[in-house]
């Protein structure tokens, strides 16, 4: 289900399960031909730990953590600072070689923040830097990544993180009836998919009018 599509301003890629395993196959055998395999893999959350448990999987790599950084205020909207509200939960990664994982690198400021504050001074014997996706203004470009988009990219688990974002900016210069419509006919969203998305758009604490 690849599919670009623009809703308002914004142009979105929309990836299906199916695409997503192809990436994480073409990345996992770009990985292997790195000189020295990786034994833990650290994915950033929350979209790079989904990268980092498909990897691990395909990899047979059984360590795995996590770290917790965010920047971005709402779809298509991102913020300023970066916040690390999950430390690596390790303190010394002297003896591991590191694989960092993510789904899309847009500015690279947290991707960069994190390197600077929870790998780096930790030591690693080896590191490789990993995503999905940049963006073509990024700061910072991974060791090895998949594609290149100017796109909103639409991932399979944040199918209702987007989607309120997209209704709400909708329904604000459509009306709820027709933002509905256009989720249903344009992004190709199932209804029972979108009746949800609008519950929890309707529900979000702050909503006026």
């Amino acid at each position: 289900m690849r599919k670009e599509i623009s809703v308002g301003d914004t142009r979105y890629l929309l990836l299906g399960w199916s695409e997503i395993d192809a990436l994480i196959d073409g990345l996992a055998t770009k990985i292997e031909a790195i000189p020295r395999k990786p034994d833990l893999v650290v994915g950033i959350f929350r979209g790079g730990m989904m990268v980092a448990h498909l990897l691990s999987d395909r990899l047979c790599m059984h360590e795995l953590r996590g770290i917790g950084a965010r920047i971005y205020q709402r779809t298509g909207k991102i913020g300023e600072n970066l916040e690390i509200y999950q430390p690596l939960p390790l303190n010394d990664l002297r003896g591991y070689d590191v694989l960092v994982a993510e789904d899309v690198v847009d500015t690279g400021t947290t991707y960069d923040g994190i390197l600077k504050s929870q790998i780096y001074p930790k030591n690693p014997r080896s590191l490789c830097t990993t995503s999905l996706h940049i963006k073509p203004w990024t700061k910072f470009r991974p060791d090895i990544y998949m594609e290149e988009t100017f796109c909103w990219i639409w991932y399979p688990w944040e199918t209702y993180e987007n989607g309120v974002g997209v209704y709400t900016d909708l329904s604000k210069k459509h009306g709820s009836e027709t933002a509905m419509k256009m989720m249903v006919e344009e992004l190709g969203l199932e209804p029972r998919v979108v009746e949800r998305i609008t519950r929890l758009a309707e529900a979000r604490p702050g909503r006026t009018g």
